[in-house]
This record gives structure tokens, C-alpha cells and sequence, in this order.
């Protein structure tokens, strides 16, 4: 009984924001009897009022949830944004300064390669007297000579073939990386001679060279110097220095040394026939 007459006093309470100050203490005064199904409807209305203040509270709760999730997005989308234009001129910058190296490096390389060319040319007119030009000149058209004549024309094969079979008892005789060093430094000795037959330096080797030693006159066959023998180089018994002579220079010899040594480091069934 109290219950229900505290639920008439509380509807009664809600229903005085609608009614004027007279009606107002008229029903405070005098409050209406309810019956029970009134009491259930004013209850539920209640719950359904409740229920609806939290729907908005939650809705608003929401909207707001989305509001901070949008604008974090955005920020992290335009953070992304930033970092990935700062990576993209990370990049140009380093492929920017790449390229300059490069430039650099090439340009020195062709401003040494000058400076090189121009020193072996002043270097050979210096040293060349007028009679030293013309005995060259003249050694160099003896040696053309030679090499069209029909019988030194043969001297080439048999020599090559010699340099064969050197090369293959070094690679059947020596370990693999050892024989390979032979090869390219014997390699470099004819190329440059083939490359640049005038100049002193490509046609001279001391054999107390320490790359000289390491490389080629390590085989215990002698293989290595054998070879330089038949390209046409001969040492000198008190020099100790490997010499190529006017008369024993023969580009024909020289180019048949090469083929044969390329094929050496290339062919993997080289000697294996």
C-alpha cells in the first residue's frame, strides 16, 4: 500500500511541470487515486522514456566515437602521407648524389686515362733520338716482313700449339685457383704487349717481381716462364729480367698466345679432351 502510494506521488510530481501553479497545489493537496492498470502504464512509460534518454546517450556516444575514429584516420592517413614524401626524397636525394659519384668517378678515370696517354707520348718522343725513331722503324718493317712471309707464317700454328699444351699441363698439374691466377697474369703481359707494342715497360718482366713470383713463377714445372719463352720474351742471365727484342716481337705469336689463354680461363672442358 505504501509502494503505491509513493509511485501516485511521484506521477503526481511528474504531472505538475504540466499544469499551473493553481493546479498545481490543488493535486499536491489532494492526490488522484490510480488504479492498477493506470500504475502499469505510467510505469512502463517510464521504463520506455528511460530506456530512450539511454538510446540517445548511447547514439551520441557513438557519434562521437566515429568523430575521434574519422579523425584519427585522417591524421594517421596524412602522417603516413608525410613519411612516405619524406622516403620518396630520401631516395632521390641518395639515387641524386649515387649518380654524381658515379659522374665523378668516371670523370677521373677518363682525366687519368689522358693524363696517362699524354705522359707515355711525351715520355716516347723525349726518349726517341731521331736514329732510335728510325732503327724502330725499321725493325718494326723487318718484323711485318716476317710475318707475311709464307714460312714464318707456319711458326705461329707451332707455336700455339706448344702453348697449348703447356696450358693444359697446367691446369691438369696445379690446383684450380692457382692455375687461374697464371693464366690472367700471363694474360695481362700479352694483352698489353698486343695493346701497346712501343712501350718499355710492357716489354720488360722482372722475375724477382713479387706478383711475378707468386703468380707465374710459382709452378714447379716452370711451365709459366716456358710460355713467356715461346711468346718471345728471353731473360737476361745478369738482369734476371724477362726481354721482349725487336726481332723476337711478333704480333701474330702474341694473338695466338691470347687465343689460347682465353680459352684456357673460359672453356671448362679445356685439356679435358
Amino acid at each position: 500500500m505504501e509502494e503505491d502510494e509513493a509511485l501516485a506521488k511521484a506521477i503526481a510530481a511528474s504531472l505538475e511541470d504540466q499544469k499551473g501553479p493553481g493546479e498545481a497545489s490543488a493535486a499536491s493537496s489532494t492526490p488522484p487515486a490510480l488504479s492498477l492498470e493506470e500504475k502499469e502504464a505510467l510505469a512502463k512509460q517510464k521504463l520506455e522514456e528511460i530506456k530512450r534518454n539511454k538510446e540517445e546517450e548511447e547514439r551520441k556516444l557513438d557519434r562521437e566515437r566515429e568523430r575521434d575514429r574519422v579523425r584519427f584516420g585522417k591524421e594517421m592517413v596524412a602522417q603516413k602521407r608525410v613519411l612516405e614524401d619524406q622516403e620518396r626524397q630520401r631516395l632521390a636525394d641518395f639515387r641524386k648524389r649515387e649518380k654524381e659519384e658515379q659522374k665523378r668517378a668516371k670523370q677521373a678515370v677518363l682525366e687519368q686515362i689522358a693524363r696517362d696517354k699524354a705522359e707515355r707520348q711525351s715520355g716516347a718522343k723525349k726518349a726517341e733520338p731521331a736514329e732510335s725513331s728510325e732503327a724502330q722503324r725499321q725493325a718494326e718493317a723487318k718484323r711485318k716482313q716476317r710475318e707475311n712471309d709464307s714460312v714464318f707464317g707456319v711458326k705461329p700454328v707451332t707455336i700455339q700449339n706448344n702453348i697449348r699444351d703447356l696450358l693444359v699441363q697446367i691446369k691438369k698439374s696445379y690446383p684450380e685457383e692457382k692455375s687461374a691466377i697464371c693464366f690472367k697474369t700471363l694474360n695481362v703481359y700479352c694483352k698489353n704487349l698486343l695493346r701497346v707494342p712501343a712501350e718499355a715497360k710492357f716489354r720488360s718482366i722482372n722475375s724477382a717481381n713479387k706478383a711475378f713470383v707468386q703468380r707465374v713463377a710459382c709452378l714447379e714445372g716452370g711451365e709459366g716462364p716456358q710460355i713467356l719463352g715461346l711468346v718471345g720474351f728471353e731473360m737476361d742471365p745478369e738482369t734476371r729480367v724477362y726481354e721482349m727484342r725487336d726481332e723476337k716481337l711478333s704480333k701474330l705469336v702474341v694473338e695466338a698466345a691470347l687465343k689460347e689463354l682465353n680459352n684456357a680461363m673460359t672453356n671448362p672442358f679445356f685439356g679435358s679432351l
